[in-house]
């Protein structure tokens, strides 16, 4: 059996650059360990949330579970795991939710462990990427399910391949024993367990006309910066360009869009995300409900503009 591996990374967040390779054993070792058992001691007393942020993303060394990378963007995913994971945060009842998930009907723990601050989970579970469903669409389905089974939603920014995992201390952390020795007993159910082939597609609904990503009629009586996005979304559209360099470009091309337009710029959101090559039209939808209910985020429409520019486009009109 070939051994699972992905990319570790030290502290702080803003280090790009991996140190080296590990596997979900390697992980175990040091999440039950006493690497991090003080920095974790530490962050779970800091109140202050912008200092606790602060700290976590300067302290915790963190990996990518779902494989590895030359370098933390999802541009540049060397060769993915084969696994997935789910964050859980402000949980009412973890022990519950920790139960369920190592006796889910359809998936094998890898790896579950508490999140650095100790109110959430992280579940690293294995998927199948064959050809037919990626890693965006596995992550959408599975949410789906985890959120009508067990009613509770799932971090959305996990569906970025590249996304951050830190790690943390926690000495109860469960490892499926196929990776390794654990360092304590865990009930013989779990591993005995007639699990169920999940299937993506039941859980996913995926329009089968996309009916934003729609030209605007230039004869329309559009406002003067309606306008303006109009030539240069087109001027995209020409050359198909894609400005949605990682997840946080994208969440950003949203809330611009909201911000200036509302409701109207959904077809805009859709016009510039449908050359990403994971494009996915429900993904889409829903993320731009998320910018519109946020309400005003601080971020305007120059964002897609600056984009834009970045990406080569001539943004003069």
């Amino acid at each position: 059996m070939e051994t699972t591996t992905f990319s570790f990374f030290n502290a702080p967040v803003t280090n790009i650059n991996p140190y080296k390779t590990v596997t979900i054993e390697d992980v175990y070792t040091v999440l039950t360990g006493r690497y991090l058992r003080a920095k974790t001691l530490k962050l779970r007393n800091i109140y202050n949330k912008e200092e606790n942020r602060q700290f976590k993303a300067n302290q915790l060394p963190y990996v990518t579970f779902s494989g590895q990378f030359s370098t933390r963007n999802e541009k540049a995913l060397v060769k993915h795991s084969g696994l997935i994971t789910l964050d859980f945060d402000h949980v009412a009842d973890i022990e519950k939710l920790h139960s369920q998930l190592l006796r889910d009907k359809f998936f094998e723990t890898e790896l579950l462990f508490t999140s650095p601050n100790g109110h959430g989970l992280k579940w690293v579970i294995a998927i199948y990427l064959n050809g037919t469903y990626n890693h965006g669409h596995w992550f959408d389905a599975i949410s789906q399910y985890i959120k009508e089974t067990y009613k509770i939603e799932v971090d959305k920014s996990g569906r970025d391949v590249s996304r951050a995992c830190f790690l943390t201390f926690d000495p109860n952390c469960f490892m499926h024993p196929k990776h390794g020795q654990m360092n304590r007993h865990w009930a013989g159910e779990i591993f005995t367990i007639e699990r169920k082939r999940f299937n993506p597609g039941q859980w996913l609904e995926i329009p089968k006309q996309n009916h934003y990503t729609t030209p605007v009629p230039m004869d329309k009586n559009l406002t003067r910066v309606q306008y303006h996005v109009e030539v240069i979304v087109r001027r995209i559209e020409n050359y198909q360009i894609d400005l949605t360099c990682n997840y946080k470009d994208w969440l950003n091309l949203g809330f611009g869009f909201a911000d200036e337009f509302g409701e109207t710029g959904r077809s805009y959101f859709h016009r510039v995300s449908k050359f990403y090559r994971t494009y996915n039209p429900l993904e889409t939808d829903q993320q731009y409900d998320q910018c519109l209910k946020s309400g005003k985020s601080g971020i305007t429409i120059k964002t897609f503009f600056a984009a834009a520019r970045d990406a080569g486009v001539n943004i003069r009109v």
